[in-house]
């Protein structure tokens, strides 16, 4: 049985969040930990101002998520707690032993500053634990195709591949791998071995389920945006490692682009 942490503000968002990823694991065996985290400045208004109110209101929201799924193979557990976020978040990921944190996101923030972007990048960056980011404007339906983009620098280890390979069987959906390089630029040795390694083990465990797709553009975002403007997409899914990629995708697009409105799966070794 898997365990997925979902940090909730009590916000429609995460209530959203939270229905995404129960249809997503709708037929496999989950503990949903439903994580409420509340911030102190002043202790002496914990029981009037802090404590009572967002204990009832993570009430009546786990009481709306009990109606999301009749699957007797998904249990809900609330958790309320008082503290910094992050500790608490990396306490509870090694606690409960937590497979994924599924996180809602109104929008991707194009400002780093922000609450939004700050929140999702302390996660990615200082919690090692697979992350999905799910925007207000996803679909909840089970994504059919998933786009992968890499420059295969980072060899694909056996808990990244078998993160891939879950979630392709999962979703029973289709990956297609992008490219990101420019097809103008020659990949290195190890980048080819890397690639190979990881064609090969597509081929015997995904066959006729994955597409290669070499990039026209150099630039991260520019290349992703162009490919959905004529390829489907239902969700991306990438390394934790490549920060700088994932910081692009995050923080430096100005209008919201397409790849906005997916489901951003960061995998993390």
């Amino acid at each position: 049985m898997k365990n997925i942490l979902i940090p909730t503000d009590l916000s429609q968002n995460s209530f959203n969040a939270l229905a995404y990823s129960i249809k997503l694991f709708a037929d496999a065996p989950i503990n949903f930990y439903v994580l409420y985290v509340g911030n102190l400045d002043k202790p002496e208004e914990v029981k009037n101002s802090i404590i009572l109110p967002t204990k009832e209101k993570l009430k009546a929201f786990m009481e709306r998520v009990a109606i999301l799924s009749t699957f007797q193979g998904h249990q809900f557990m609330a958790i309320h707690l008082i503290g910094n976020k992050i500790s608490i978040l990396r306490e509870i990921v090694a606690e409960k032993k937590i497979d994924l944190i599924a996180l809602g996101s109104e929008i991707f923030s194009t400002e780093k500053s922000s609450n939004i972007g700050n929140n999702i990048w302390e996660i990615i960056t200082k919690i090692p634990c697979n992350t999905l980011i799910i925007p207000d404007s996803a679909l909840t339906s089970c994504p059919k195709q998933i786009i992968f983009p890499t420059n295969y620098h980072i060899f694909f280890s056996n808990n990244i591949l078998q993160s891939i390979s879950e979630v392709l069987e999962l979703t029973r959906s289709k990956l297609q791998i992008l490219n990101i390089l420019s097809n103008k630029i020659k990949l290195t040795h190890d980048q080819e071995k890397n690639r190979e390694y990881f064609e090969d083990y597509l081929e015997e465990t995904h066959e006729n389920r994955y597409y290669f797709h070499n990039a026209q553009e150099t630039d991260v975002c520019t290349a992703i945006e162009e490919y959905l403007t004529s390829h489907n997409g239902d969700m991306l899914v990438l390394f934790a490692k490549n920060l700088n990629f994932i910081h692009k995708l995050l923080f430096n697009s100005k209008p919201k682009p397409p790849h906005h409105n997916l489901p951003m799966l960061v995998l993390h070794e």
